[in-house]
């Protein structure tokens, strides 16, 4: 990928997230290396290949008869299971070593931009993929058929909670023609992180149909603004414009009603009158005039206060589309029956 202030910034504001993405693969192939040691050796023989094992590294740092006898515990694995943690092993070793720039991908003009994204999770999913294989050699269900695919690509929809939560910050430098932003909806979940650095003009309001309760949105011109998308509690995306498109922010920590969350600093007077790559000019102006009355709704107080994340006595938080439907439901200004 070609050099660009912008992608450096990028990836320095998201640092921390990706090394702890970074970090908890190397915990996981420590688990693995415990795993391939154990064995039925005699003590004294366990813990000289060990030490062997561990290297001169470990040398004066790791007590190879303490780290042998954590080893024994380990359950046995079959040949056949054996030989795929080991395989596992590699995968992730070859995606801990990966540099910030990996973490990157480009999207040029008529390429679809959600697929992209797609490939991408899918191949970092390998990380969860092999731990899910680990788990089943551990305890003796490994199935190559079953299991194999998972060192080759893992979609993020089969990613549970807790893996949505560790995934790795994406940052996407994309063409503005490129920039159909609807279609990433699907991965704003758990703690995503997205940043688009668009490339020259775009359409004006590519990110306003992404707009919902918990999730950071920013259209920005601003780099500054990453720093808060690092920060927000659960999933954000954000595009850093052109300055003739909108610009406004969606931040759920600030408010439980819409007035509180959105802060608009610029919307376009003129609806595009042509198309932008494969979004037509009449797409265009219907995201821009939904911009404009989520922006009335909020100067006018008529949007309805965001459903709560967690009950009054401690409830489970509602499921993100739960919290979603009614969200919308609440936008829908239906009428209600007159009490009887």
């Amino acid at each position: 990928m070609p050099s660009d202030e912008r992608i450096e910034q990028a990836l320095s504001a998201f640092e921390s997230p990706r090394v702890a993405f970074r970090s908890a693969i190397a915990t996981t192939i420590g688990e693995l290396d415990v795993m391939l040691t154990a064995g039925t050796a005699g003590e004294g023989e366990a813990t000289e290949r060990t030490a062997s094992e561990l290297g001169r590294f470990a040398s004066g740092h790791i007590d190879a008869q303490r780290f042998a006898a954590l080893v024994a515990e380990e359950p046995r694995l079959d040949p056949v299971a054996a030989e795929a943690v080991g395989r596992a092993r590699k995968v992730l070793v070859e995606i801990e070593a990966r540099e910030p720039e990996d973490y990157c991908v480009r999207v040029a003009s008529g390429e679809d931009l959600p697929a992209k994204v797609a490939a991408v999770w899918a191949d970092f999913g390998r990380v969860f993929g092999t731990a899910r294989l680990v788990e089943a050699a551990r305890s003796g269900h490994y199935r190559l058929p079953n299991h194999e695919p998972l060192m080759s690509s893992f979609p993020f929809a089969g990613w549970s909670r807790a893996e949505r939560a560790l995934a790795p910050p994406l940052i996407v430098d994309v063409d503005g023609d490129a920039l159909q932003a609807d279609g990433l909806g699907r991965f704003l979940d758990g703690a995503v992180k997205i940043v688009l650095l668009v490339r020259g003009e775009s359409p004006p309001a590519p990110l306003v149909r992404l707009v919902s309760p918990s999730v950071f949105i920013a259209q920005s011109a601003e780099i500054d603004v990453l720093d808060r998308a690092r920060e927000a509690p659960g999933p954000a995306i954000t595009a850093l414009v052109n300055e003739s498109a909108a610009r406004f922010i969606h931040d759920p920590t600030k408010g439980s009603t819409l007035s509180d969350r959105l802060s608009v600093d610029f919307v376009p007077e003129d609806d595009p009158r042509v198309a932008r790559g494969p979004i037509s000019a009449f797409r265009q102006a219907e995201d821009l005039g939904h911009l404009r009355t989520l922006v009335a709704m909020a100067a006018t107080g008529t949007m309805a206060p965001a459903v709560a994340v967690g009950g009054a006595n401690g409830d489970e938080p509602a499921e993100p589309g739960d919290r979603l439907a009614a969200w919308l439901l609440q936008q829908a200004d239906l009428p209600t029956e007159e009490a009887g």
